[in-house]
C-alpha cells in the first residue's frame, strides 16, 4: 500500500463567439472572457484542482507503560489513497474566423499558440508545489496515547485526521500565490507574446 500523486489530466472549456475584426473579437474577449478574482476579464484562464482520494490511515501502538503501570503511545500514518491533481483551461473559439483575410488568421493563430504557452506555464509553476505537499502527506505522522492499543492507535489516527485539511489548505494557498505571482511576472502573458495585434487587416 502507498500514498500516491495521481493525476486527473486536463480538461478544456471554450466560449464561442463570432466577429468580423480583431477588434471586435477582443471586445468580446473582454465581454466574455474568463473573470479572474478581481471581476476582470482575460482572454483564458488556468486553474488548478487538488484533493485527497481513498485515503486510509492506520496506526501501531507500542507499550510504554513501566513498573505496575500499563500505557500505550502510537504512531499513525497515511498507507493508502492519493494527492489527486488535474488543470482546467479556458479558451476562447472564434466561429467564424476562417472567413477573414490570411493576416487576420495568422494573426489569431498566433495569439492563441502564445495564450497556451502562458496558460500552461501556470501548469509548470503549479506541479513542483504539488510534488512537494505530496511529500509532506507522505511524511505526515499523528501521535497517541492510551490505556490500551487500540485507544492510543485511535488518538493517533484523530491527531493525523484534525492535520489533513490544515496542509490541504496550506498546499492551496502556496499555489495560488504561486499562480498569482507568475501573472504578476509574466504580466498575464504579456511578455510571452500572448497579445493581439488589433492592427492586422
Amino acid at each position: 500500500m502507498s500514498f500516491r500523486l495521481v493525476s486527473s489530466g486536463e480538461n478544456t472549456r471554450y466560449y464561442g463567439f463570432g466577429a468580423g475584426s480583431l477588434r471586435d473579437t477582443w471586445n468580446e474577449i473582454k465581454r466574455l472572457g474568463p473573470l479572474d478574482d478581481n471581476g476582470e476579464r482575460f482572454p483564458a484562464a488556468a486553474d488548478h484542482k487538488v484533493e485527497l482520494r481513498n485515503i486510509r490511515i492506520d496506526a501501531l501502538a507500542t507499550r510504554t507503560g513501566s513498573g505496575g503501570s500499563t500505557a500505550f503511545s502510537a504512531e499513525a500514518s497515511i498507507t493508502q489513497g492519493g494527492l489527486e491533481y488535474g488543470f482546467a483551461f479556458v479558451f476562447p473559439l472564434w466561429r467564424n474566423v476562417a472567413n477573414l483575410s490570411s493576416r487576420v488568421r495568422a494573426e489569431w493563430e498566433r495569439f492563441i499558440g502564445r495564450l497556451w504557452v502562458h496558460e500552461r506555464g501556470h501548469k509548470t509553476v503549479a506541479i513542483p508545489i504539488i510534488q512537494q505537499y505530496h511529500t509532506q502527506y507522505e511524511n505526515l505522522r499523528g501521535q497517541g496515547v492510551g490505556s490500551s492499543s487500540s485507544a492510543a492507535e485511535a488518538d493517533a489516527i484523530d491527531n493525523l485526521q484534525a492535520q489533513l485539511q490544515p496542509l490541504m489548505d496550506q498546499l492551496t494557498a502556496a499555489l495560488d500565490q504561486a499562480s498569482a505571482s507568475y501573472d504578476t511576472s509574466t504580466r498575464h502573458g504579456a511578455t510571452q507574446g500572448a497579445e493581439l495585434n488589433m492592427n492586422s487587416r
